[in-house]
């Protein structure tokens, strides 16, 4: 004898035994797996337009908005600038809107708040949100656009 208790834990061979089934059951469901299939590239040559963002169908956006869930739709509102290709002469943005089911695929809706309407000129930066409670006073249930813009017509 030894003199050291017998331990009650399992032995290093038990351990080892046990560690190396693990290991090779785990590499049985990898082993059975079929190859993954390449993706497939849907761009057309030449094309700089994104394939999993949204991409207006003309000019540019910048500013999205967070997306609101109205009736089974997203509605999704960004700055636009529909005179952007006359080279920028004319300035300001609209509000255009875009909606979707699954934030995959996208419906353009147009020109949701156009450009130049005030005194004050184009509205700039802002959120859109559902009035539930009809606290705006246009409806349960209105979308409503909080939108920053210029004190006067000097923007």
């Amino acid at each position: 004898m030894s003199g050291i208790p017998n331990s009650p834990g399992p032995s290093r061979r038990s351990l080892f035994l046990a560690s190396a089934a693990g290991a090779a059951g785990a590499l049985l469901p990898v082993a059975a797996r079929p190859a993954a299939a390449k993706p497939k590239k849907t761009t057309t040559c030449g094309s700089y337009r994104a394939e999993n963002h949204f991409t207006v169908p003309d000019q540019w956006k910048n500013d999205p908005q967070r997306p609101i869930w109205i009736d089974g739709e997203y509605h999704y509102y960004y700055l636009y600038n529909p005179d952007y290709s006359t080279g920028g002469t004319t300035a300001g943005t609209a509000w255009r809107l875009a909606t979707s089911t699954d934030l995959v695929s996208f419906t353009d809706r147009g020109i949701a708040v156009p450009k130049d309407t005030t005194p004050a000129g184009d509205v700039w930066s802002g959120s859109a949100v559902v009035d539930t409670d009809n606290t705006a006073g246009f409806g349960a249930g209105a979308v409503i656009v909080l939108a920053t813009m210029s004190p006067d017509d000097n923007a």
